[in-house]
Parts: C-alpha cells; sequence; structure tokens
C-alpha cells in the first residue's frame, strides 16, 4: 500500500512539472510571436526591415510541428490532449517519399504514428504508462509479490455461469429424486422465495412438469444402461414384500461388469405383483427383462421361499426358449447367504427364546406409550445417563436386530433394575 502511495506521488509531482514546463513555453513563445509581429510592421523609423514571404520563407518554418502544436494559417494551434506533454510531433518521409506525423517519447525516443486524422493518443497514452520504463507514469502491472488469478493458478475456479432454464430445471428434477422429495414441493412458498432469491429469472415447473422430467430422466439413464449391458449377460437378485397396506411389491436389481472390470448394480424395476405365488414373480420378471431387452442371465438370486423355486422355474423355461440358458440352468437359482445365515441364527436363538423373550417384553413396554418412553428416560437421567436414552426393537426378519436390541438391554440394565423397584406399572406387568 506504501508502495502504491509513493508511486502515485511521484507521477503527481511529475505531471505538475511537465504542466508547469508546458504552461512556461506557451508564454515564452506568445511573447515571441507579439515581438515578431511588432519587429515585421513596417515603420518609419527601421525601413529597412523587411519581412519574409511564402517565396523566401523556409519550408522547416511552416512544416516543421513542434510540441507547442502546429501551424494551421497564420495561427498556431495546441494540441489538446495531455499527452503531448510527453511526446515531440515530428514529419518524416517514409521509403516511399510520403510525409507522415509521428510522435516521438521524450524518455525513450520511441517513434509512433501520430497523425490525428487515422491514429488517435490511446496507443501514445499506453506506451508511457505501460511500455516506458523511463516515463515517470509507468504502471507496473501488477505487484511482484502478490498472486495473479488466472486458470493455472485458480484451476477450473474462474468459470463463467451462464442461466438456462432448462438446465435448472433438470437440477430441480435431480433435487428431488435424490433427496425424495414430493413432487408438490416446488409449489411450496418456502421453495418459490429461494430460487426467487438464488435466481429471479428462473421460472419455477409445476409438480406436473416435475414429474414429466422425472419420468425423462428415467428414459435417458435407461438407455445409458442399455447401451452398455447390450449383449452381456447379467446377474439379478430379486425380493417381494407386502406393504402395512397390504400392497404386493417386487424389486429387480441387475449386477453387471462394464468394459474396464468394474462391478456395478443397477435397480430396473420397482412394480406391484398381483401375489407372491411363484408362477406370479416369474411371469413379472421375465416382462420386466423383455423390456429392458436382457436375454442373457448367469444367475438369479432370492431367498428360500418355496415361492421362489416355481419363479425360477419359469425364468429358466423361458431362457431355455430363447437359447441363452447356460449349462442347462443347473446353476441358475442361487439362494440368498444373508437369508441363510438369518435362518441360522434364528434357529440358535430358540435356545435362549425365553430370556429373549423377557427382553423384548421389557422393550415393548417402554415402547407402547410416550408416557411411559418419557418415565424410562427420566430413570436414565437419574442413573447418570444420556437423557435421550432409547432400546431399539427388533424385527423378526433381521438377526442383527436383535442383537442391537439385547446389546441396548445391556447398556441400560441399570435402569430396568431401577424401574422394577420404583416403577409401579412395570412391575405389575412384570
Amino acid at each position: 500500500m506504501a508502495i502504491e502511495i509513493k508511486t502515485l506521488e511521484l507521477r503527481i509531482v511529475a505531471e505538475v512539472k511537465l504542466f508547469g514546463d508546458f504552461c512556461f513555453k506557451l508564454g515564452a513563445f506568445g511573447f515571441a510571436e507579439m515581438e515578431s509581429s511588432h519587429s515585421n510592421t513596417p515603420n518609419a523609423s527601421n525601413p529597412q526591415t523587411q519581412t519574409d514571404t511564402p517565396e523566401t520563407q523556409s519550408p522547416t518554418q511552416t512544416q516543421n510541428p513542434t510540441s507547442e502544436g502546429f501551424m494551421v494559417g497564420d495561427r498556431r494551434k495546441a494540441p489538446k490532449s495531455i499527452v503531448w506533454l510527453h511526446y515531440t510531433k515530428q514529419i518524416k518521409k517514409d521509403g516511399n517519399g510520403v510525409e507522415k506525423v509521428i510522435g516521438v517519447c521524450n524518455y525513450c525516443k520511441l517513434e509512433m504514428p501520430a497523425d490525428p486524422r487515422k491514429n488517435g493518443t490511446t496507443g501514445l497514452k499506453n506506451h508511457i504508462e505501460r511500455r516506458c520504463k523511463l516515463s515517470p507514469l509507468y504502471q507496473q502491472q501488477g505487484d511482484a509479490n502478490q498472486p495473479s488469478l488466472t486458470t493455472d493458478t485458480m484451476g477450473s475456479g474462474l468459470v463463467p455461469h451462464t442461466f438456462n432454464q432448462k438446465k435448472c430445471e433438470l437440477k430441480v428434477v435431480k433435487f428431488i429424486i435424490k433427496d425424495e422429495h414430493p413432487f408438490r414441493v416446488v409449489e411450496g412458498s418456502g421453495f418459490k422465495e429461494m430460487m426467487n432469491e438464488v435466481q429471479p429469472r428462473f421460472k419455477v415447473p409445476s409438480r406436473k412438469k416435475v414429474a414429466e422430467g422425472v419420468w425423462e430422466l428415467f428414459m435417458v439413464e435407461k438407455a445409458k444402461i442399455m447401451s452398455v449391458i447390450v449383449e452381456q449377460r447379467v446377474s439379478i437378485t430379486t425380493d417381494t414384500w407386502t406393504s402395512i397396506q397390504n400392497i404386493n411389491y417386487m424389486v429387480v436389481t441387475i449386477h453387471f461388469m462394464d468394459s474396464d472390470w468394474n462391478l456395478h448394480k443397477r435397480i430396473i424395476s420397482f412394480t406391484k405383483i398381483t401375489s407372491h405365488k411363484g408362477i406370479d414373480i416369474g411371469k413379472t420378471l421375465d416382462a420386466c427383462l423383455t423390456d429392458w431387452g436382457i436375454h442373457k442371465v448367469f444367475t438369479i438370486t432370492v431367498d428360500n421361499a418355496s415361492a421362489n423355486d416355481g419363479a425360477v422355474e419359469y425364468m429358466a423355461q423361458s431362457l431355455k426358449a430363447m437359447n441363452t440358458l447356460m449349462l442347462d440352468g443347473k446353476y441358475l437359482h442361487l439362494r440368498c447367504a444373508c437369508h441363510i445365515l438369518n435362518l441360522i441364527v434364528k434357529d440358535g436363538l430358540k435356545e435362549l427364546s425365553a430370556s429373549i423373550e423377557g427382553i423384548r417384553n421389557c422393550v415393548k413396554f417402554i415402547h407402547s406409550s410416550p408416557a411411559r418412553l418419557d418415565k424410562f428416560r427420566e430413570f436414565a437421567i437419574a442413573c447418570r445417563m444420556e437423557k435421550m436414552a432409547n432400546v431399539p426393537m427388533d424385527v423378526p426378519t433381521r438377526w442383527n436386530a436383535t442383537y442391537k436390541m439385547l446389546e441396548g438391554a445391556f447398556k441400560y440394565r441399570q435402569v430396568f433394575e431401577k424401574m422394577a423397584y420404583s416403577c409401579e406399572c412395570f412391575k405389575l406387568i412384570f
């Protein structure tokens, strides 16, 4: 900062000095012109004085412009730009004998075009400010100790941005898909206020248009996957379940390798099915693979439900009809290892069923109402434990859920013991 102030002071001093010299020269020139006009007037006291005629006047006296200006008729026209304080105007002939006006830098003596009809003063000004290091107006471009902001130093940080309505709508669609928002989120007042602040020119789409955008994006991604798995063999995993609304659902996932031998998995279907019968599962799976253009399958992995045996048998017949079944379907049916492990663990837990059932009933008690959960947490605080204490409830389809329930009950065993002595309703049940 101090260096910049010092440089500015030097520039001001130089400008004032040069302007003073210029004014002095103008004053001296005006006085000399008045003297010459008096001496050239015919006078009786000086009859021998002769005036120069155009024929006897030297060409350099009328055509040699100086830093003070040009001769225009009988008057001398002074330059208007202050840049001429740093240049001297001259007329020179080029190789073809054509006269040209040039400006000679007073510091480095560089000759530059200066014809007022063809060349402006911008080039002259840029020279004394940016190129001529001898000029008092020279400005060094940037501080040597300060890094410059370029694409080399900033990487991809300096990127121009242009508003695009279509790209913004696509980002909204992806936002809804990734964060699992309902389509109507775009019609909320809060979302509209936020987008108006972020980009006032963005027109928020309706939920109908968002739904269309989701479908279009699905078709684009579907085409990408189909272009990769074309003529490839894939492995399939599928499962079915019933929702709390008693609706049967089925999901289909494919597993495949790309050209670089990287393993990928993609969900290609999530649909309702009429029932959990093997024939219905097989028909739904066959229709899904046909829609995606998949005719070559390595394996189909399902759980140990008896209905899945019929579904795999149906798929084996369909693949055999297309002559794409490998090894006559000997290894087509794979049973889910996680489901098998779950069955093994559940069978082993039967030896401890009485103890586990008692702990499960205690956990059911604290989850039966908000008041009982608050009471449990009060006892946890009394035992110097966290105020948001909780024990997860297990589910029969996941053996690790039973493990987490037992782990939580063991952690809060002191709380349960205190409840057994102090909580009347807890003692009545157990």
